[in-house]
């Protein structure tokens, strides 16, 4: 089968933007299975808790917990923005 260059696969994410585009990042990390980290780099890059999460130093262990573990999401995480 006829792989696409990762320069390409790259290109084509680069043209979404979040949070306008999440449910095509969405899509396109179930067409095949080289294309699901390149997803995940982009929907994750960046994190924003509501105003609720913050207020509770239990929920803001929670997500850490949940990034941590998630080895995919913890290697795309760039960015964490806490509001509240």
């Amino acid at each position: 089968m006829p792989r696409l260059p990762p320069e390409l696969v790259d290109h084509i994410f680069s043209t979404f933007s979040l949070p306008k585009d999440k449910d095509a990042l969405c899509a396109c990390s179930l067409v095949c299975a080289a294309w699901l980290p390149v997803a995940r780099n982009h929907i994750f890059s960046t994190l924003h808790t509501k105003a609720g999460l913050a207020q509770t130093t239990r929920s803001l262990a929670d997500l850490a917990r949940v990034v941590v573990t998630s080895k995919g999401i913890a290697r795309a995480v760039r960015t964490l923005v806490v509001d509240g």
